[in-house]
């Protein structure tokens, strides 16, 4: 039986290490696993070898899985302020549907767990937020998305994106069940969310029991 990997975690590659990559690929296909969601570091892209890596690396796993990119602008083991960081997150996501589109059809955006929630007020403009931005404009490019990396302190801003209408368009909302501002309420704030997008009319899933975000070799 085939299983759902995609479900399961985030593979991370390595910059360079084929040999790894192929021996994951190997291990994969051994399980039967036909779909797989692989982490895209922006720290790693703008590196010396970043994008020529991403080129092979997209090449070699689009021929094997059905892929889900998952964007995370801020690194893991480095500070946001990067001088690494020389593109936006959008931007990003722009150059990687262009240049692989043709290879996967479904990315996931992670909220930057230190971004704090600018309050309400008539002038709000949620395109100003870079992860409204650049999820608007994959959905636009005919990209399915999903947002990922919420924690409870969120709530207000998935309330404003809500409100907005963005999330009419979201595949689905992943929560980080192991973030700094979790709580033991996890199923009470889920069904809260749930209840706002039925509410709304909208038919965004809500994922409650993904898994912790980590960086890791294959």
């Amino acid at each position: 039986m085939t299983s759902n990997y995609c479900q399961d975690k985030v593979l991370w590659f390595p910059v360079g290490k084929k040999e790894e990559v192929q021996m994951e690929i190997s291990l994969l296909e051994r399980k039967k696993i036909k779909s797989i969601r692989v982490g895209i570091s922006h720290v790693d892209f703008n590196t010396a070898q970043g994008a020529l890596w991403y080129d092979w690396l997209m090449s070699v796993l689009s021929k094997k899985f059905d892929l889900e990119l998952c964007f995370d602008k801020y690194s893991l083991d480095q500070p946001s302020n990067s001088n690494s960081a020389n593109n936006s997150l959008c931007e990003l996501v722009e150059l990687f549907i262009y240049k692989y589109g043709h290879q996967f059809d479904h990315l996931e955006l992670w909220k930057n767990p230190l971004d704090k929630f600018i309050p309400i007020t008539s002038s709000t403009n949620i395109y100003s937020d870079e992860l409204v931005f650049a999820a608007s404009w994959a959905i636009f490019l005919n990209k399915k998305v999903n947002i990922g990396g919420i924690q409870a302190g969120d709530f207000e801003w998935l309330i404003l994106l809500i409100h907005s209408g963005l999330l009419r368009n979201v595949t689905a909302i992943r929560l980080d069940s192991e973030g700094d501002l979790w709580s033991t309420n996890t199923q009470f704030f889920a069904q809260s969310i749930r209840s706002m997008l039925k509410e709304n009319g909208f038919k965004t899933l809500v994922f409650d029991n993904a898994p912790t975000i980590s960086m890791e070799s294959v």
